[in-house]
């Protein structure tokens, strides 16, 4: 948060006052009367929140326009949130300025008069990361809009605002926001993988580095092996290095990337030249031991090197003597330190680089991290608020009417327009108990756990069916017992009620379910005389998929069925014996799997 003057708060500020300066010669008429009765409370927190976002409005420069900031689109929604504030005043000074005209919904927004602006101010603040605003504009947003509502809810002559307009903003403010989390979540990935892809990448620049070295290394191993016991190997596994492995060669060019690498390029370029300069003296050394051991078959690149003519002239031993002093000596280790001093200052310049774009995809990791955080905390405040809204236009007048219906008097016309619609129609005709006996006859009927119909409700079922037009399908869980034994009881109950809505998925509201058993159901496939096999098993298989999907964190269910139609048999009792038959050639044939009843 940074202080200084704000051009965009002042003029937020001015959008705010000018319509209510006109307002207050403007007022409905029994607007006083209303104001009489305000919450003392929700006013102290509206005049708290007045003074709050008056006075910080002018003084953040981070309130200012940036359009190189993301965050650039909040302050583009706070200014439409302020246009649609002058816009409903507009509405209301062309009205008749009744308590009606004032509380009417403006495009669907509830109470936009103290809606409109405390959003604006709230964006405001998110725009500009200020914590206090922020602060500021929900207390104004409780004591201003609250006190609104509650004038609205006083009104007499209005329809009441509309649940369905609340679940519509609600809906879009959910869209929105949850377009606003993918976007940054994937800002966030691209940011992830950019951090991944420069540790790869530097390590790879690190391994080059170490690799030229581990290169340099070994030449010098193999020229000193070479030079003290004069073996040909020495000499033919150095030649191999440096002429056809080349891993310094290979070093050298991995690190040739471009600007970025150009430091440690220079300074790996260097340590290579050293590393090359210093095969001059190891070639002279090898030229020694070759001229002392007598050999004649050797690298083209050696027979180019000539003795001076006093090493010429010294003896065998004293060639190799020479030799390995020219690889041993203090000149040739200070002329390898010089390498590795170069490729440490190689090393340490791909650590700045790798650091600096570690450090940059970091804070741009923190600035989206902070948007995420920022969008799921705008949406968890605005579900909050359609939620509060919900719940004082919709559930308190059903709880409020609750107690009338109890003392059978008629319903208060308050809150949504839905309910005041509602409860229009209740103060014409008296409602029965017919629900409540309703309730009771499913629960007699219905299983508790799984919602399908019980064994009592199956019995009942199995009465009245018409063999001539029905499939009974009797289903079993394979290896139920596993699940309680494996996962627990608990699992195991989540597992049935898994089942059977799989099962409700798939057949028809006609069709009936019933749990007969433990992990044993009955599916009634009624009206289902000229069903093909085919469309049975399509069932079956979306069953199947359903069960198989482990998302759900339970693990996969496979079930063994059994199919009988009714005409095949010749009362219910065969209905259900041949259908058990069914299923037990299921479960010989290996379980998961259905068969069909033949006669």
């Amino acid at each position: 948060m940074h202080l200084g003057f704000s051009y965009i708060g002042l003029i937020w500020l001015i959008m705010l006052f000018v319509p209510n300066i006109i307002w207050t010669k403007h007022k409905p008429k029994d607007y006083d009367k209303f104001s009489a009765n305000e919450n003392k409370v929700l006013l102290v927190l509206e005049r708290i929140g007045q003074v709050a976002v008056t006075f910080l409005a002018p003084i953040f420069t981070d309130f200012n326009i940036n359009i190189h900031s993301f965050h650039v689109v909040w302050l583009l929604v706070s200014f439409l949130c302020m246009v649609a504030y002058e816009a409903y005043w507009i509405q209301y000074f062309k009205s008749e300025h009744k308590m009606s005209d004032m509380y009417k919904s403006f495009i669907g927004v509830p109470v936009a008069g103290a809606t409109l602006p405390v959003a604006a101010f709230f964006l405001l603040g998110v725009y500009g990361y200020n914590f206090f605003m922020i602060v500021a504009t929900v207390i104004l947003g409780i004591g201003h809009i609250g006190i609104h509502i509650n004038h609205s809810q006083e009104t007499e002559d209005r329809s009441g605002l509309s649940l369905r307009d609340i679940n519509v903003w609600l809906i879009v403010t959910t869209v929105i926001m949850a377009a606003m989390v993918l976007f940054s979540s994937v800002r966030m990935t691209s940011s992830f993988k950019n951090i991944n892809k420069a540790t790869d990448e530097y390590m790879e620049l690190e391994k080059a580095a170490h690799k030229l070295m581990e290169a340099s290394d070994y030449l010098t191993e193999r020229v000193q092996r070479f030079t003290i016991n004069g073996e040909r190997r020495f000499l033919d596994e150095y030649f191999n290095e440096a002429f056809n492995d080349k891993n310094r060669d290979e070093a050298l060019n991995k690190l040739n990337t471009g600007e970025k690498t150009e430091a440690a390029f220079k300074s790996l370029e260097e340590a290579m030249a050293g590393s090359v300069e210093l095969m001059d003296r190891e070639y002279y050394a090898m030229k020694l031991v070759i001229e002392a051991k007598g050999y004649t078959d050797y690298p083209e690149v050696l027979k180019e090197v000539t003795l001076s003519p006093e090493d010429e002239a010294l003896s065998d031993d004293e060639k190799i003597r020479l030799a390995t002093e020219m690889v041993l000596s203090d000149e040739y280790y200070d002329q390898k330190d010089k390498i590795r001093e170069k490729v440490k200052e190689c090393l340490n310049e791909i650590d700045i680089l790798a650091q600096n774009i570690e450090t940059n995809e970091l804070m741009r990791l923190f600035r989206q991290l902070t948007d995420v955080t920022t969008f799921v905390l705008i949406q968890a405040g605005l579900t909050f608020t359609m939620v509060g809204l919900t719940s004082y236009y919709g559930i308190h007048p059903i709880i409020k009417a609750v107690d009338k219906i109890r003392s059978d008097k008629p319903i208060r016309e308050i809150g949504a327009s839905e309910f005041r619609y509602l409860a229009k129609a209740y103060n014409k005709m008296y409602l029965s108990y017919k629900n409540s006996l309703e309730e009771l006859s499913f629960q007699a009927s219905h299983d508790e756990l799984t919602g399908a119909y019980n064994r009592a409700g199956y019995d009942l079922l199995l009465e009245g069916i018409d063999l001539s037009s029905t499939y009974m399908m009797i289903i079993d869980v394979d290896d139920f017992k596993g699940f309680n034994d494996n996962y627990g009881h608990e699992v195991g109950d989540k597992v049935l009620i898994k089942v059977v809505s799989a099962l409700k998925s798939v057949f028809r509201d006609d069709d009936c379910i019933c749990r007969i058993g433990g992990d044993e159901f009955v599916v009634f496939m009624v009206h289902s005389g000229n069903m093909q096999k085919k469309h049975i098993e399509s069932k079956i298989f979306r069953i199947r998929e359903k069960l198989e999907d482990t998302s759900d964190g339970l693990p996969p269910v496979s079930l063994s069925i059994g199919i009988v139609h009714g005409k095949d048999v010749s009362d219910t009792e065969k209905l259900f014996e041949r259908g058990d038959e069914a299923l037990y050639e299921s479960k010989k044939k290996g379980k998961n799997t259905y068969t069909f009843y033949n006669k």
